[in-house]
């Protein structure tokens, strides 16, 4: 088993890094806690565990959490685990509902056709990033079905994945066109709009007036089509996280989102954004700093930790705006040796090649040496 100190302070960039084998080990050992922490015990410790979350996510140490919550220490809860799964016995939890599930009372189905099999296909393949064979499907769909809405969509978002934003435009003023209920085609339509000035990792230093007005104008129609997409109320709220206006609208938004999507780590990254600009410093840092910890992913966590830097920068210059008279800092810079500076730049290069080298597959091992 991985050590309980190993194991509680994996986040899930860290995890992520490793290989698969790791990973699954990881995995099983988190499905045998916590089915020891929800079934031993009569289910005494789920309130426990519920404790323990709350803790590790508002950023106190793991070791420290798990003994305030559960009042055991690592040592004693390894052992305990241990006794759990040696003796084999993993009852199903059974819950009692005081009222019905909502549930529609009737699932209707209707054939697709072959231009609708094309066009969903081509879909899917979009969200693995697969554009290429997305773009081969559109394309047989939008022969069977020139007219076709969702067909134009599809075929937009892959000239948007090329970065040819330009002729997505065209395609997806068109799905409009085809028809004006498609809420995913007034979303991906201010998506595209949205990629204008955009960098790699999704920063975007201001928008024009017009060109907000007009994404806004099109995330409103989607969310009066469907209140259930919370992309749409997320994309809704970068462009006031962008540009620094609208901001209670932009909050409502986000809460609209964050309600669907209870967790997701980009929209809490974006509320740190908007919380920034009403100069509630404290808050945002907060949710800038457990993004930053809990990333799952490399480029969110390039963005979180420059998120954090921004805030507590712009925090400085609202300080100093307030308070004119107040003394900067004195910075003393140190200069580096030669020595130092090329251990600096080997250390950088080394964490660039860890990104970049592909985790071991089943069976494979990775090797360290010359």
């Amino acid at each position: 088993p991985i050590p309980a100190d190993v194991f509680f302070n994996t986040d899930n960039y860290t995890l992520n890094q490793q290989s698969d084998e790791s990973a699954q080990l990881f995995y099983a050992q988190s499905w045998a806690l916590m089915h020891y922490l929800l079934n031993s015990g009569d289910g005494a410790r789920r309130k426990q565990v519920a404790v323990f979350l709350d803790l590790v996510m508002n950023g106190r140490p793991a070791r420290e959490a798990f003994a305030d919550a559960f009042l055991l220490d690592f040592a004693a809860a390894e052992k305990e685990l241990k006794k759990y799964v040696e003796g084999g016995r993993f009852e199903p939890v059974r819950i009692a509902l005081k009222q019905k599930l909502p549930a529609q009372s009737e699932i209707k189905s209707a054939p697709l056709g072959e231009a609708e099999a094309q066009t969903h296909l081509a879909e899917m393949l979009l969200n693995f990033g697969r554009v290429e064979e997305a773009e081969k499907l559109v394309e047989r769909a939008l022969a069977l079905n020139p007219n076709s809405s969702q067909a134009h969509v599809a075929l937009g978002r892959v000239r948007t994945n090329q970065g040819k934003t330009e002729e997505a435009d065209k395609l997806l003023e068109k799905a409009v066109r085809l028809d004006s209920n498609n809420f995913l085609a007034h979303f991906h339509y201010a998506e595209n709009l949205s990629r204008s000035g955009m960098s790699e990792f999704g920063f975007v230093e201001n928008y024009p007036t017009a060109l907000a007005e007009k994404m806004r104008a099109s995330l409103k129609k989607s969310v009066a089509l469907n209140q259930n997409f919370a992309p749409a109320y997320e994309l809704y709220a970068f462009i006031g996280a962008a540009r620094g206006d609208n901001l209670d609208e932009s909050v409502e938004y986000l809460n609209r989102a964050l309600k669907l999507a209870p967790g997701n780590q980009r929209y809490l990254i974006r509320m740190a954004e908007l919380l920034m600009w009403k100069h509630d410093f404290p808050n945002a840092v907060h949710l800038a700093e457990r993004v930053a910890r809990n990333a799952p992913e490399a480029r969110l966590k390039v963005y979180a930790e420059s998120t954090l830097l921004k805030i507590r920068n712009y925090e400085g210059q609202v300080g100093l705006a307030k308070n004119p008279n107040a003394k900067r800092k004195e910075i003393t810079d140190r200069i580096f040796t030669e020595e130092e500076l090329r251990i600096l730049r080997e250390k950088g290069l080394i964490e660039s090649l860890n990104l970049l080298v592909a985790k071991p597959g089943r069976g494979e091992k990775r090797i360290l040496g010359y």
